[in-house]
């Protein structure tokens, strides 16, 4: 389910977001957020603040 997130490379909000209109696990946020922020394409894509 988490590679499904994740292939569109939305950000771990927009994952969680999705993901909690289907189903929920516990420690969901924390995987997402794990999956995005190992990802180099997200990485490159993310706003620098």
């Amino acid at each position: 389910m988490l590679k499904l997130l994740h292939e569109a490379h939305i950000g771990a909000e927009k994952m969680t977001s999705a993901a909690r209109q289907v189903l929920f696990w516990p420690g969901m946020v924390t995987d997402i957020k794990e999956i995005a922020a190992a990802c180099s394409t997200c990485d490159q894509y993310r706003p620098a603040n």
